[in-house]
């Protein structure tokens, strides 16, 4: 029995997009089996596609980006001096 599985892709600022259609040749299939179909589904289409993909929220230097991490080291700094 062959099953079909259309994915859809949901990305923030540009709405909802088709992704890569899916078929498995089982009556069950796992989660770990989507996942692993649709990564492979990617990076084909990645590896195949002439220009790459712009990655969303790739334009900006992710070190001006302060971490939480990183805000409350500078406080206990700023309390020891």
């Amino acid at each position: 029995m062959t099953a079909m599985l259309n994915t859809l892709d949901q990305v923030p600022g540009i709405g909802t997009l088709e992704g890569p259609q899916l078929t498995f040749e089982a009556r069950e299939v796992s989660a770990r089996e989507i996942v692993r179909a649709r990564v492979a589904a990617e990076v084909e289409r990645y590896n195949n596609a002439d220009d790459p993909p712009h990655l969303v929220g790739a334009s900006g230097d992710a070190r001006s980006i302060p971490s939480a991490r990183s805000k409350s080291r500078s406080k206990r700094c700023a309390k020891s001096a």
